[in-house]
């Protein structure tokens, strides 16, 4: 993807790591332990790539999820995508904010 992305002459990448989870696997296995192993992942790999990667563990977290423990109402997509442009977020410096 960062390829691709790059090829289309965008240059600058941000990357949004998975947000927070609540689901239980059925094998008893918390799903949010697999997010943790992409978000290390990511984390560690894609800066050698030049992609600034953000967690949003912090921006959703505390955000109510639907039943499935796993996706979000709308009402918490739109506090999360608020968070992600407040002063000092991930995105402040597409308001021309400093992060």
């Amino acid at each position: 993807w960062v390829d691709t992305i790059k090829a289309a002459g965008v240059s600058e990448i941000k990357w949004f790591g998975p947000s927070y989870a609540t689901k239980i696997l059925t094998n008893g296995t918390p799903y949010e332990t697999r997010r943790q192993r992409i978000r290390d992942w990511q984390s560690a790999y894609l800066p050698t790539l030049g992609v600034s990667w953000y967690d949003m563990v912090p921006y959703t977290k505390n955000l109510t999820l639907k039943d499935d423990g796993v996706h979000f109402p709308a009402a918490s997509y739109s506090t999360w995508a608020q968070s992600l442009f407040a002063h000092g977020s991930a995105l402040a410096s597409v308001r021309g904010e400093e992060t």
